[in-house]
């Protein structure tokens, strides 16, 4: 586990510099009465949902195969494949993936928070969006990182 040290801290514009991440926003923790990295964050919220995932007798890490369609039976029955509301998504989208609009085999996405269907992804966009815990900041981040880092 890396450790997130921050300096610099702007309370007005919530950001900051983490030991370990370099320029973050950062999240004020009430709780605790401090602020925190984005990433550790994101970071402790990956680590609570595997521990859950654990808890509820699923495998961490696994691809979408089973699991995802398990979860889209149990917790998201009214998306759920074949029936109207998953049909109604996937000719919206026009059977392609939301993000890279490749016509592959595609998995409901939800709202980790609110648990809300927000559509229909291909299994290589839906884990890129789980590995970066639907943070905004983190993606812009690898943008900017991807264009830096350019042939």
């Amino acid at each position: 586990m890396w450790v997130h040290r921050l300096s610099n801290i702007d309370e007005k514009l919530k950001s900051g510099v983490c030991s370990n991440c370099g320029e973050v926003k950062l999240v004020w923790k009430q709780h605790k009465q401090r602020f925190r990295c984005s990433v550790a964050v994101a970071e402790e919220r990956h680590r609570r949902h595997e521990r859950q995932m654990l808890r509820n007798g699923k495998v961490p890490g696994l691809g979408a195969g089973n699991r995802g369609q398990k979860k889209v039976g149990v917790r998201y029955s009214t998306c759920k494949k074949d029936t109207p509301a998953y049909e109604k998504l996937l000719q919206e989208q026009q059977g392609r993936c939301a993000i890279c609009r490749a016509k592959r085999e595609l998995v409901v996405d939800h709202n980790h928070d609110t648990g809300a269907v927000r559509g229909l992804l291909c299994y290589p966009c839906n884990v890129g969006l789980g590995c970066f815990a639907d943070d905004e900041y983190v993606l812009r981040r690898a943008l900017k990182y991807l264009d830096k880092t350019k042939p």
